[in-house]
């Protein structure tokens, strides 16, 4: 069985400008780890479209799984679940 590759993409605003700790990103490639998968990419970007796009997009193709995590917000720019 081949390695399976996996990226965790966290999704905040206040993580990406440093003015909160990123909790849930370490949390899942724990997580990934524990359960068999090599975690090659974990990454922060802002909220929004083109920042969160341009994250799925880079990974793409080069993992098996790519998960998101953050975006509990309630803000106009938190758009991680559409």
């Amino acid at each position: 069985m081949r390695d399976l590759r996996a990226s965790v993409v966290t999704v905040s605003d206040s993580v990406a400008t440093g003015t909160a700790d990123d909790l849930s990103g370490p949390a899942a490639v724990g997580r990934l780890e524990e359960i068999g998968f090599a975690v090659v990419d974990a990454t922060v970007v802002p909220d929004g479209v083109e920042s969160v796009g341009a994250a799925l997009l880079r990974l793409s193709g080069s993992v098996d799984l790519i998960v998101t995590t953050g975006g509990t917000g309630l803000a106009p720019r938190d758009l991680t679940p559409e």
